[in-house]
């Protein structure tokens, strides 16, 4: 997994790459809640290639922490691919671009 951040972005950007599995679930974890406060930051799947059970997890509980303090997130994914697939079948709110 890799994780960037373009420096201007308004709401902040969040990009992850690669495959988010149970060997990266760490990361993930600690990426978000270096992000965790964020008024607004938008997490781009779209360049996720494998999005594992435990990344969905992590990813309902930003939401969740998110909005308990007020904040918005935002998941973003790329339409027709797996991780879109995989937000849809569990519910998660995202925009697909």
């Amino acid at each position: 997994m890799t994780a960037t951040t373009p420096q201007a972005a308004t709401p902040r950007v969040l990009e992850l790459e690669g495959d988010l599995d149970e060997l990266e679930i760490e990361n993930l974890k600690a990426v978000l809640d270096d992000y965790g406060d964020e008024p607004l930051l938008v997490l781009d799947l779209s360049r996720v290639t494998y999005l594992s059970s435990l990344a969905v997890s992590a990813i309902v509980n930003a939401l969740r922490r998110a909005r308990a303090r007020g904040h918005e997130l935002t998941v973003q994914v790329k339409r027709d691919t797996i991780p879109e697939r995989v937000l849809f079948i569990t519910a998660i709110p995202y925009r697909a671009i």
